[in-house]
């Protein structure tokens, strides 16, 4: 039997314990991405879906629903010229409108640049974190675009093998922190690498988190206490095949 995938997001109160889940989907595959609470107490979402959209490639769905997770309303995004419009973040422009970034590629078109994640800036603008091929090799890659998505600077990570995208952060002292993984440094296979910046991209320093097998970072956030913590999985420990880390 075909399965089908369903957007799906859960909300728990972690005082009362209680809590709703919802689905949105239908008959063919969707995904979520990325999720944000929204000015109003609700809630806006990515991911992509086939139902819906232009015909049978993959349209970027955006939705929003109210604080229990009714959907409000939603609408789809994609390039007619395309056949995969997928992989995207959201976050509530100051406007009180929405910014996504994501990726979009044809079928006679390999997918080289890659949008993963996007964040607000204190400035008023955006960073985006995403993937670049170099020499066939994949490279992290920073982008600050300013509030009406102009490009200001771009910047590159990576080594002799191939590095992904992760999730950044912007940081007190107006720098980044970016995690993500890398094959270049550490030990055999991928490894979580996290790497701070300076307020233009440049790196200040980087480290790795793992073992032998293919350990990944997701996503990172900073703490109160100066530091960092990443969420991720890992293969190298734990109780074989992947665990959440």
């Amino acid at each position: 039997m075909k399965k089908i995938l369903l957007m799906f997001f859960l909300f728990i109160n972690t005082v009362l314990g209680q809590g709703w889940a919802q689905t949105a989907g239908r008959f063919i595959d969707d995904f979520g991405f990325s999720i944000h609470q929204t000015t109003d107490g609700g809630y806006s979402m990515t991911g992509y879906t086939i139902f819906f959209g232009n015909g049978m490639t993959t349209n970027i769905w955006l939705i929003k629903t109210d604080s229990m997770g009714n959907q409000k309303w939603n609408q789809t995004f994609t390039d007619s010229m395309t056949a995969n419009n997928q992989d995207s973040s959201v976050y509530q422009a100051t406007g009180g409108g929405y910014i996504i970034t994501g990726e979009t590629f044809t079928d006679s078109m390999t997918a080289d640049d890659q949008d993963s994640y996007i964040h607000y800036t204190t400035d008023g603008g955006y960073i985006i974190t995403g993937e670049t091929f170099k020499n066939d090799i994949v490279n992290v890659w920073l982008i600050k675009i300013d509030s009406t998505g102009n490009e200001e600077w771009n910047q590159t990570f990576g080594g002799s093998g191939d590095d992904d995208r992760g999730h950044v952060q912007q940081t007190g002292d107006g720098g980044y922190i970016i995690t993500g993984n890398t094959s270049s440094i550490g030990d055999n296979e991928k490894d979580i690498w996290l790497i701070k910046t300076d307020s233009n991209g440049n790196e200040e320093w980087n480290h790795t988190f793992g073992g032998q097998l293919d350990d990944e970072g997701v996503s990172v956030q900073l703490t109160i206490d100066g530091g960092y913590i990443i969420t991720g999985y890992t293969q190298s420990s734990g109780n074989g095949e992947e665990n959440f880390w």
